[in-house]
């Protein structure tokens, strides 16, 4: 097992200049001859490579840094840190993690003097598997709720340790708070909320279902605007699922009230008079349709007097589209009518045009 490390980086006026630490794990008995290491670095179009001949064994190097005193100074500097105790120094150290429950966490630790095995020590006392060997160490241990909050450090056998690591296991997550909804527009919702707690570097993601709509948010996202099919003139109930890795976590809902606010306006283009009644040419414009245009079942024109209404659902449609719909009607003469159309469509939603006065 062989991992890469940066311990420093100088910027040149064209180049960066990295120092790296290539940590070996895992031989079985005798070291064999380096002779050659080859850096990669690639990005999607190239690939740089440098290779520089080494001979004989590789050495180790002790890097004189300061040990970090708090967890957060710790992962800044990359969990690198140098500990001496006579002519014994670490060269790894362990990190302090932050994983979910059931992962399989691994700390290292390597000392400079390789016939030497360090150990590790927890607090509180957990099982975990230790693979010693050449002057590093390894702990293997499955993370769950018991365990987290776990101190880790690294040991030498001269008694020189390292500052303390920490286990922090995250399992499902809390659910959101300040759930809010409301009618964004005549087509819309638009639903909020704030994030449950979650440690570093760690995601929550999101499960929004509306009746049997459901939709997967990630972690940046915090609000969601919903836009149904066939709008409809109903209570819309939101539920919104917290989860991760570790599993679904809670579920909180919220309902909002919805209003189709479809605007429809009733135009008379053309008139004939006849002996018993006038005949009225009609337009319904229809403006506001969010998407799909739901089927229309039927129109019912009205027309009233201040005694009497005169309506008929038989409406001649000469032509249609969605949103202009051309009608025919009779209405009795010698009478003032404040007259209006009213529109069913397949979804249930029923809308009603402006009224005009004949």
């Amino acid at each position: 097992d062989v991992q890469l490390y940066v311990t420093d980086k100088e910027r040149g006026n064209v180049n960066w200049t990295f120092h790296f630490i290539v940590s070996v794990h895992q031989f079985c008995t005798n070291v064999l001859p380096l002779m050659n290491i080859t850096l990669n670095g690639c990005t999607k179009d190239n690939c740089y490579s440098t290779t520089n001949r080494v001979a004989g064994f590789p050495q180790y190097k002790t890097v004189t840094l300061t040990v970090p005193q708090s967890e957060l100074s710790m992962e800044e500097c990359a969990a690198y840190g140098v500990v001496e105790g006579a002519s014994i120094s670490f060269i790894i150290v362990p990190v302090t993690q932050y994983v979910y429950v059931n992962d399989t966490v691994i700390f290292e630790c390597a000392i400079n003097v390789t016939h030497y095995h360090p150990s590790f020590e927890t607090y509180p006392s957990v099982d975990g598997s230790v693979l010693s060997s050449g002057g590093m160490a390894s702990l293997s241990l499955t993370a769950t709720s018991e365990v987290n909050g776990t101190e880790v450090t690294c040991e030498a056998p001269n008694g020189a340790r390292t500052e303390p690591a920490y286990l922090y296991v995250q399992g499902p997550p809390d659910s959101v708070s300040s759930l809010t909804v409301y009618q964004l527009d005549s087509c819309c919702m638009f639903i909020s909320w704030y994030p449950p707690f979650t440690l570093p570097r760690l995601t929550v993601k999101y499960i929004i279902s509306v009746g049997t709509d459901q939709q997967y948010l990630n972690d940046s996202i915090t609000n969601y605007t919903y836009c149904p099919m066939n709008p409809t003139n109903k209570q819309y109930l939101f539920n919104i699922t917290t989860t991760n890795k570790a599993g679904n976590g809670s579920t909180s809902n919220i309902t909002v009230g919805f209003e189709s606010t479809i605007d429809v306006q009733l135009y008379v283009t053309d008139k004939e008079r006849g002996n018993v009644n006038w005949t009225f040419h009609f337009i319904v414009s229809v403006h506001q349709f969010c998407t799909n245009v739901p089927p229309l079942m039927n129109i019912t024109l009205k027309g009233c007097t201040k005694d009497n209404c005169y309506s008929t659902t038989n409406v001649s449609i000469s032509n249609s589209s969605y949103n202009n719909i051309s009608l025919v009607v009779q209405f009795p003469s010698n009478k003032t009518l404040n007259t209006n159309a009213t529109l069913y469509y397949q979804n249930g939603v029923t809308v009603q045009s402006n009224t005009i006065t004949i």
